[in-house]
This record gives structure tokens, C-alpha cells and sequence, in this order.
């Protein structure tokens, strides 16, 4: 219902901002005065479409082509100000589904093409492309962080120094230990490695974090993350031992000897 009313008022506006368009301005003052309000309803919209309102209120739904339709048509500092404004809202939520969402439109609106082949109008603004991108890998991250109660901050993803880089190995590191007690071996390697690439991290970090998993003792029935004897591969010393062969497979025997020895 939210996104046929927004349709339905942007159809509106449109047809009678090219009503009054077709007028000759001079002879009429109050359509003067009605095309202004109406322009000034197409930044209105725009909140509108992203979800927001002017007081700030966030109604929870998104529409991607409405938005991106009046951000690309507004002036750019005043289209800038209302997607920024979007936002803080989601991130101080950790709604990360959200986050994604908004930071797709804003990487559209710079890379998409209308239907003529024409770039949209933000295709120069290249370190704003780059940001929604980088928003765009991190907020997926985060989803799948949050949805294995990996705890973490956001903001460590920007930096760029040492700390941060252990902090993105530990993220991955819990990523490993939480995900392998519900999920097959080779998912859950594969999902690591493509995280340790996403953010560079020593490309045979994931299969040692692993096999240093495989390798420990299992805990007892863990009801706040909903594994048990069925789903932790460890109570299965057979299958731990064809999953630890396959993850030594993927290391340089230096790293095997490392990893089994750290074990020991």
C-alpha cells in the first residue's frame, strides 16, 4: 500500500508539473507558484522513496526505482543530502539488509544507464561509486557476520591499519568456529576463504582456522546458538578426520606441519 500511494502521488505530481509546464508562465502568477511547490515535493518524494521523512521518521520500505528516478533528477547537492540523511538511521540500527539496499541505489545512480544508453548524471562522481561499493561488500559481510552471532564493528572495515587487520582475521576466525557447528565443512570453507579475499587476509588462514576447529574438543549442547551433538561435526570422529584430511589438502605442507603441531 506505502509503495502505490508513493507511485500514485509521483504520478500526480508529474502530470500536473507538465500541465502547468505547457502554460504560459507569465500570464498566470499561481501556477508559477504551484510549479515551485510542486518541484520542491520532488525532493519529498525522494526521502520518501528512501524510506524516510523530513522529521527524520524512517517508514521501513524502500523503493530502488523511484529513488533513484528523483535522485538523479535533483540537483546533485540536494540529492547528496537526502541520500546521506538515509543513512545514520539504518547503520545505528545494524539493519544491514537496509544498509545494502541504500548503498546499491547510490552505486546505481553512478554506474546505471537509462534506457537510451545514456549514463546517469552521477557516473563522475567516482569516490562516491567506490564508497556505496565498498558499503555494498561490507553490509553483506555484516549480514552474514551477524546471522552467525559473530560480534564485530563496522567501522574496523575502513581502516586500514594492523589492528584492523587482526580484528578482520578474528572476525573470521569466529565465523569458522560458529558456522562449522551447523554447517557442512566445504560451505563453510568456502564461505571463509571468500572472506579472507574480500579482505585480505592470508589466503590459507580459513583451512588453519579450520582444522584448529576440527581438531578441538566439542562442547556440550550450546541452546544459544541452537548446535548439538547431531550438527557439530567433532562428535563424528570419522567424519572429523575426512574433514581435517580435505582442509590439510589446501595447505602448503609447511602449514600443515604448523597448524598440526599448534594442535597438539
Amino acid at each position: 500500500a506505502y509503495t502505490i500511494t508513493l507511485r500514485l502521488l509521483s504520478f500526480s505530481a508529474a502530470v500536473v508539473l507538465s500541465q502547468i509546464c505547457s502554460v504560459q508562465m507569465d500570464s498566470t502568477p499561481l501556477l508559477v507558484t504551484a510549479e515551485s511547490t510542486l518541484k520542491k515535493n520532488e525532493s519529498v518524494l525522494a526521502e520518501r522513496s528512501l524510506g524516510g521523512t523530513e522529521s527524520g521518521i524512517t517508514s521501513g520500505n524502500i523503493d530502488s526505482q523511484l529513488a533513484t528516478l528523483f535522485l538523479v533528477h535533483l540537483p546533485k547537492e540536494a540529492a547528496f543530502k537526502i541520500y546521506q540523511a538515509a543513512l545514520p538511521s539504518a547503520m545505528g540500527r545494524r539493519d544491514f539488509n537496509r544498509i545494502l539496499t541504500l548503498a546499491s541505489i547510490g552505486a546505481y545512480c553512478g554506474i546505471g544507464t537509462y534506457s537510451s544508453g545514456k549514463t546517469l548524471p552521477w557516473n563522475k562522481q567516482r569516490r562516491f561509486i567506490e564508497q556505496c561499493k565498498e558499503l555494498c561488500r561490507n553490509s553483506k559481510w555484516w549480514g552474514v557476520l551477524s546471522r552467525h552471532a559473530v560480534s564485530f564493528d563496522p567501522s574496523i572495515f575502513t581502516a586500514s591499519n594492523d589492528s584492523a587487520n587482526e580484528n578482520l582475521e578474528k572476525y573470521c576466525r569466529d565465523l569458522i568456529w560458529n558456522a562449522a557447528t551447523s554447517l557442512d565443512v566445504e560451505i563453510v570453507m568456502r564461505l571463509s576463504s571468500k572472506f579472507a579475499h574480500a579482505y585480505g587476509l592470508n589466503k590459507v588462514f580459513p583451512q588453519t582456522s579450520l582444522v584448529e576447529f576440527l581438531l578441538s574438543s566439542p562442547k556440550k549442547m550450546d541452546t544459544s546458538r541452537g548446535s548439538n551433538c547431531e550438527s557439530d561435526i567433532r562428535f563424528d570422529l570419522i567424519m572429523t578426520e575426512s574433514a581435517v584430511r580435505l582442509c590439510l589438502s589446501y595447505l602448503p605442507v609447511i602449514n600443515q606441519s604448523k597448524v598440526l603441531r599448534k594442535c597438539l
